[in-house]
């Protein structure tokens, strides 16, 4: 979702975007026009599965080399990683000599979602480190962090309408009290999303 958002909001006389997903979401159609998209074959059907196992014992990787065919096509500047649990992007960045971008959206107490040596990575080769808060500017800054820019969020919160009258009537519904307190999150649950704060 905070891509979407992104997307539709840099400037297209500065930056030309692609994106590669890999799965076939619902906001692929929903990307800006001058978004180039492409899905990858992360998540295959039992055919293409099974080339890919049989390419791999050759010593192909197909997804590899999928993703090496689209950026020789598109011929990024740099890539964006959106979260730092892109790890497998990261080092399949670095061994291709691909600059990246990295947006630490999670909190530093996610920091341990990945190890050691694949955080070290995200920020030792990142050519650009974007986060969302003070706190992990400063905590990157520690752990030796060269080139941070704090980009608070994107998402125009003004446009978040809240009707108490329809928050009602859907708690009823549920068989709510109405002093349950909801909390709903786009895509999936996690607490790199801030449900620990």
């Amino acid at each position: 979702m905070f891509l979407w958002y992104m997307f539709g909001r840099i400037n297209k006389n500065v930056a030309e975007i692609s994106l590669i997903s890999e799965c076939n979401g619902e906001l692929l159609n929903q990307m800006p026009k001058e978004v180039k998209t492409f899905v990858s074959l992360k998540y295959p059907n039992t055919t293409t599965r099974m080339k890919q196992i049989l390419a791999r014992f050759f010593g192909v990787h197909l997804y590899e080399a999928q993703i090496l065919k689209i950026h020789k096509k598109i011929k990024p500047d740099y890539w964006y990683l959106n979260t730092i649990l892109m790890a497998d992007k990261l080092m399949f960045a670095k061994k291709n000599n691909i600059p990246v971008i990295i947006h630490f959206h999670e909190l530093t107490s996610d920091y341990g979602l990945v190890n050691k040596q694949q955080l070290q990575l995200a920020i030792d080769y990142s050519t650009l480190c974007i986060v969302n808060s003070k706190v992990v500017y400063t905590k990157l800054k520690l752990l030796g962090a060269k080139n941070i820019v704090l980009q608070y969020p994107c998402i125009d919160i003004s446009k978040i309408q809240v009707n108490e009258l329809k928050t009602r009537k859907i708690k009823e519904e549920l068989g709510l009290s109405k002093y349950t307190y909801i909390w709903l999150m786009s895509g999936t649950s996690s607490i790199r999303k801030g449900v620990d704060i």
